[in-house]
């Protein structure tokens, strides 16, 4: 694959294997209309986007998403200058950056959702639940897992924990 400058976002994904993308691009309907069903249904408090709220011609282009027109990561290198996070002297920062204080958890349940995300411990303790095997994080630890599998996250420590972690957008698992 030839990679086109105009799809590397600041955030690092790259639009151009991106199902909204294609979609838009080749004007199908029915692949959005697909795409809009599935996000209404993971993501709660979408029922009033439409099709047209979803076309994108990518990140940098006139016509983004509600998402990408919405993103808190381009607007911050927008402001700083920059065209991606890696320029930044702040990075990590508030956007990938992840802090659990002592007992905090994503929940007593382990949960499930579209994706795949991936963790590097940067202080403290955390403990990461996969499928029902635990696995106890220290500085300097990293995790990479498939966020359909039931997971959860807790800090069983007396300081903060604190990560860098990054989860993968569904829409990048819509193309096959």
């Amino acid at each position: 694959m030839e990679l086109n400058e105009k799809f590397l976002s600041p955030c690092g994904l790259y639009c151009g294997v991106c199902g909204v993308y294609y979609a838009t691009r080749d004007s199908n309907h029915r692949f959005l209309e697909k795409l809009l069903s599935f996000y209404q249904n993971a993501m709660p408090g979408l029922e009033d986007i439409t099709v047209k709220d979803l076309e994108c011609d990518g990140c940098f282009s006139e016509n983004r998403s509600l998402f990408c027109q919405a993103c808190a990561i381009k607007d911050c290198n927008h402001k700083k200058g920059y065209s991606g996070c890696h320029e930044c002297d702040d990075f990590p920062c508030e956007f990938i950056l992840n802090e659990w204080p002592p007992g905090a958890s994503t929940g007593r349940d382990a949960y499930t959702h579209e994706g795949e995300e991936c963790g590097l411990l940067l202080e403290g303790t955390i403990n990461v639940e996969i499928d029902g095997q635990t696995y106890r994080m220290k500085p300097g630890d990293t995790i990479t897992l498939k966020s359909s599998v039931p997971h959860r996250i807790w800090n069983p420590g007396k300081q903060k924990a604190v990560a860098v972690w990054v989860n993968t957008v569904p829409w990048m698992f819509a193309i096959k």
